[in-house]
């Protein structure tokens, strides 16, 4: 008996082409150009071999960030053209046909119901701090507004999350801007406040930092943290840079990735009305979904005073 073997990659798909320029830019981040040149090289090899073959001429790569990276550039850049059902997916989102919308909802509730059951999951948002290194263009808290804030203390934190769990919330999300206090600290003290609700209050705790370090998210991990939220608001990088203004697309994609691979679940989410067409919607929907974030919010955009949007 015969067993044949049709190896496709490169066939559907050349994936030299795709992988060259993703490492030409993870190279260029850390100061290596043209690293995309060896692609040919380590055809056929591992992730372990490549990895072997980069660092015995770049000792100094950062590999695990690279190989991050990379990947990273790849599914917003390249993928998202070849993945099947984005045409399907813009069809159903401008879709207005009665028979499509009520199979729609129909599956949506199919896979609640899998997923869920027929429950109720309660939120208990504490948002402490309202000080904003950034500023972005839609948002009240931008670092810029003249508007008044608040920082709540340790001890207010922890009473309110107490009192929202006692209520009968189901997770506590611990809601901030990207307050430099708490960057200047190393989040000492928002690591201290997630330890006590999770040993003490014995529930599960999300964090929204926003974007913050490696070494940051390490410490939210060992502090027990079980989900990362960080939103990226569009997967249109030139919408991106629109709201986030003087800020890294990539970095903030990073972010998220590492607190997965920390064994935190992810939540990302979308801006609606801002600017986006059907089809940055179907693309952010797809990027999500590879990205394997196991909550999606989708928010209005509402104009607020003092912002420029």
């Amino acid at each position: 008996m015969f067993s044949v073997i049709f190896d496709m990659d490169g066939t559907l798909l050349d994936t030299q082409r795709v992988y060259i320029p993703a490492w030409d830019w993870a190279g260029e981040k850390q100061g290596f150009k043209n690293l995309g040149q060896h692609i040919p090289a380590v055809c056929g090899k591992n992730e372990a071999g490549w990895s072997k073959y980069l660092l015995d001429r770049y000792p100094s790569l950062d590999i695990k960030t690279f190989n991050l990276d990379a990947a990273n550039y790849v599914a917003q850049n390249i993928v998202i053209r070849y993945m099947p059902g984005a045409e399907e997916l813009v069809k159903l989102l401008n879709s207005d046909d009665p028979e499509m919308l009520t199979a729609l909802f129909s599956a949506a509730r199919k896979v609640r119901e899998q997923v869920q059951g027929n429950k109720i999951f309660a939120y208990g948002f504490v948002y402490f701090t309202t000080y904003c290194r950034n500023n972005c263009n839609f948002c009240y808290y931008r670092r810029s507004n003249d508007i008044e804030r608040y920082r709540k203390s340790k001890e207010e934190v922890l009473a309110t999350s107490k009192a929202l769990i006692e209520s009968g919330v189901n997770l506590i999300d611990l809601t901030m801007g990207e307050d430099p206090m708490y960057h200047k600290e190393n989040f000492d003290t928002v690591c201290g406040i997630i330890k006590t609700i999770k040993e003490e209050y014995d529930t599960p705790v999300m964090i929204s930092p926003g974007v913050v370090s490696d070494q940051i998210i390490d410490k939210f991990a060992d502090a027990g943290a079980d989900f990362y939220a960080l939103y990226q608001e569009t997967h249109n990088r030139e919408l991106f840079e629109n709201l986030r203004i003087e800020q890294s697309y990539d970095e903030r994609m990073h972010a998220k990735l590492y607190a997965k691979e920390k064994g935190m679940y992810i939540e990302e989410g979308l801006l609606a009305g801002v600017g986006e067409d059907m089809t940055d919607i179907a693309r952010s929907l797809k990027i999500m979904g590879e990205l394997g974030a196991r909550q999606v919010r989708v928010m209005s955009f509402i104009p607020k005073e003092g912002s420029p949007m």
